[in-house]
């Protein structure tokens, strides 16, 4: 078992504190592999000569001490960056649930009832933010504009496509 696991087992770490450990475990990591580099051991070079004796360049004691920390918080690490993930997987779900549920309520609310305006002959809907289909305030609209806009449009669009062709 890991040192992470026998700090605390219950595993209710914050995504800060879960990152706090995360820098610490790596900042330790990199001073472990530098002190063994430094001693002329390396992290994966062999601590005996070609004959299978202790080298004697080498404090193999202190080596070994080193690499078996080494592995211990590599295993602590991949144990934070899991946790790291599930709760920022917990977060995403919850904001998901969060932007639906605010979706379902707008979904739902009350809509504005058109009226007819007999003043100008139209119907009208009160309140309504004609922005989402690109009409600002004070824009008059009507059916005929919106075909004939259509028609131009395709007019457009053919001539592009002679043009293009040629």
């Amino acid at each position: 078992m890991s040192s992470f696991s026998r700090e605390k087992p219950s595993g209710n770490f914050s995504l800060k504190q879960l990152d706090d450990k995360r820098l610490n475990l790596e900042a330790e990591a990199t001073g472990i592999k530098g002190e063994l580099v430094s001693m002329g051991a390396g992290v994966t070079d062999p601590l005996v000569d070609k004959e299978g004796f202790p080298r004697a360049d080498v404090d193999v004691y202190r080596a070994r001490e080193l690499r078996g920390r080494l592995a211990v918080i590599n295993t602590d690490h991949k144990e934070v960056m899991n946790r790291i993930e599930e709760e920022v997987l917990k977060g995403e779900a919850k904001s998901k649930s969060q932007i639906m549920d605010e979706e379902e309520r707008l979904r739902r609310a009350p809509k504005p009832k058109p009226k007819y305006d007999a003043v100008r002959g139209r119907w009208v809907v009160k309140n309504w933010d004609g922005s989402c289909a690109g009409i600002e305030d004070g824009d008059n609209v009507s059916f005929e504009s919106v075909v004939s806009d259509k028609e131009a449009a395709a007019a457009l669009k053919r001539g592009e496509e002679e043009n293009a062709q040629q």
